[in-house]
């Protein structure tokens, strides 16, 4: 039996890392998928590392673009389970929302969010 060469060995990739392009991708994917009210450079950035600076960042997007992220965060929770980073960039995401879209005022807020979303139809 003969053993294949040292070559076609390296080029085998363990089981984790041929998930990698996939989740790359999915990661690509997801980024173009942002709302047209956001500009291209909507913070994307790990809320892990400073939240209060990545909350500034987010602030300075236009309000209907933070909307927009928001809903696409509660769309993506309705959908799936989100894993920890993108639980915590939906959290500094909405409090973006909270502090400069609604100016604290979390009754208004949860009004808007009760509010039927726009070309969606409601189950």
């Amino acid at each position: 039996m003969a053993l294949a060469s040292p070559s076609l060995r390296a080029r085998r990739l363990p089981p984790p890392l041929l998930a990698l392009p996939l989740l790359l991708a999915a990661g690509a994917l997801r980024a173009q998928s942002l709302p047209p009210s956001c500009p291209a450079s909507t913070p994307v950035d790990s809320p892990w590392h400073d939240r209060a600076a990545s909350i500034v960042r987010h602030g300075g997007l236009p309000p209907s673009c933070l909307r927009a992220l928001v809903r696409q965060c509660g769309r993506e929770a309705d959908r799936e389970f989100l894993d920890g980073a993108r639980a915590a960039l939906c959290s500094v995401r909405y409090e973006a929302l909270l502090a400069h879209g609604f100016g604290g005022d979390f009754q208004a807020l949860v009004a808007w969010w009760r509010k039927p979303e726009p070309g969606v139809e409601s189950d």
